[in-house]
Order: structure tokens, then sequence, then C-alpha cells
């Protein structure tokens, strides 16, 4: 479906799946679940290459959806829908309403809030 991304695939196959959530989302707004804190995009073309590692226990994918031409980026460029994309690594959202829910999700004194994660880029 529109929201597996358990292998490397191309974001926009995906997204031509018309899932009916993109009704409410636009495109992708979405938290996944991460079961080996690790996430990579790919671009074929420029054959370059992010991996993102992490402890945290998802990443939030966000496609810049509602983008429009009145945001103007540093180069000029203009904003659109895909023009970017976010990926947010954090715990689940709203895990605090979760039953049985592992983490502990506010921070206190004697709850601490640390994370820990990395950003690779390398070209093949």
């Amino acid at each position: 479906g529109a929201y597996d991304f358990s292998t490397l695939r191309d974001i926009q196959s995906n997204l031509d799946k018309k899932d009916p959530e993109f009704l409410n989302t636009l495109y992708y707004d979405t938290p996944f679940l991460l079961d080996e804190g690790v996430i990579t995009l790919y671009d074929p073309s420029s054959q370059h290459r992010l991996d993102i590692i992490t402890d945290e226990s998802s990443v939030v994918v966000y496609t810049a959806n509602w983008f429009d031409e009145s945001l103007i980026f540093e180069n000029g460029m203009t904003g659109a829908p895909l023009c970017c994309i976010a990926l947010e690594t954090q715990d689940v959202p709203n895990g605090i309403n979760l039953v049985g829910y592992p983490h502990h999700q506010i921070a206190d004194p004697t709850h601490p809030y640390t994370q820990t994660t990395h950003y690779r880029f390398t070209k093949s």
C-alpha cells in the first residue's frame, strides 16, 4: 500500500496509489514506527543517499503538502506540494494515550528527555 516503506521504494509510486487517507492529508503527514531505527532516502538521479540512524521509536514523514507559491526559499525557488520532505525522528505521537505504551512521554526531573539521531550522507 501507500504506507509501506518496509523496503526501499520510490515515494512517488506510493503517492500514485492515491490512498483514501490522502483525501485528509493531501500527501504524507504520517508517523511510521521504526523496527531498527534506520531511515534511508536515495535519489537515483544524483546517486545521493541519506541514512538517518536514531534511537527514537518513530519518524514523522511530511511532504510539504500545503506549501504553495507564496513560500519563497532563499534561492528564489517557490513552494509547491511535494517540493521537499521532512523526516522528524521522535517518540510515537500520542503515545501517552496508548494503553500499555512502554515509554514515559512526560519529561520531568525523574524522566529526562534524551535522544540521539545521526545523519550520514553518501554518494554512490
